[in-house]
């Protein structure tokens, strides 16, 4: 996930009109998708999510996360070290990021391509599939593959204006999210990074099902786990919030 993205890092996109999903069997898999994670207007329901837990690395607790979601595409995550304190921030236009140490800020800035691509992937209140049909991004249904001795659907997803590109694995028994591979271009290698999120403990949040911890593993192979104490829905965050702090 990436807020594994965001600790390592730490040690302009406009919204469009709906993109149709014209391939029929995508389509149906996709509904059906959005019907087990709690159906349409369930999920229209939630207007913000605010998720607070742990990162941990190879087994420690390295980071205090809290991420609060908004619609439509705006997020603020912060990581807490200790004094140090990092906290990210998309407003549906600009991503930026401040650092402070023991609550005074040091830091304010926006960010590098990659990183930025990655914190916009990460504002969708829920994913990127279970609102296709409100978005504007591309989504292609590129197979199907044994993962883990699970069968799944494989779906590609590319977002107007953000580098790289996400594939998302379902069971085809449940439709239930199993993976997120994403890959992005290299901040300083010559191939593609890969990153690759699993979702477990799946509890239900105000009638829509959601995640309560994953587990990435970076490109630099290191593993990083999340799990999350707790999810709260439609807690009144103002659009403000997460704009660039001045």
């Amino acid at each position: 996930m990436f807020v594994a993205v965001c600790l390592a890092s730490w040690l302009t996109v406009t919204g469009a009109a709906s993109a149709a999903v014209t391939d029929p069997q995508l389509r149906e898999i996709l509904d059906g998708y959005v019907e087990q994670c709690g159906g349409r207007y369930t999920i229209q329901d939630l207007k913000s999510l605010r998720w607070e837990g742990d990162l941990s690395e190879d087994g420690t607790v390295v980071a205090e996360v809290i991420i609060v979601r908004k619609r439509p595409g705006k997020i603020r995550l912060m990581l807490q070290q200790g004094p140090r304190k990092l906290t990210m921030g998309y407003n549906g236009k600009t991503c930026w990021t401040t650092q402070s140490y023991n609550g005074k800020t040091t830091k304010t800035e926006t960010l590098e391509p990659t990183v930025a691509a990655n914190l916009i992937r990460e504002a969708d209140l829920i994913d990127a599939l279970a609102g296709y049909r409100d978005s504007s991004y591309t989504y292609t249904l590129i197979g199907e593959e044994s993962l883990g001795g699970t069968d799944a659907y494989v779906i590609g997803v590319t977002r107007p204006g953000v580098q790289g590109t996400e594939t998302y694995y379902l069971s085809k028994d449940e439709l239930k999210l199993l993976q997120r591979v994403i890959k992005a271009p290299p901040t300083d290698t010559g191939a593609d990074e890969e990153t690759v999120t699993v979702y477990h403990d799946f509890r239900t949040v105000n009638g829509v099902l959601l995640p309560y911890a994953t587990t990435t593993l970076l490109p630099n192979g290191r593993r990083q786990d999340l799990q999350w104490e707790t999810i709260d829905p439609n807690a009144g965050v103002f659009d403000y919030y997460f704009e660039v702090p001045k």
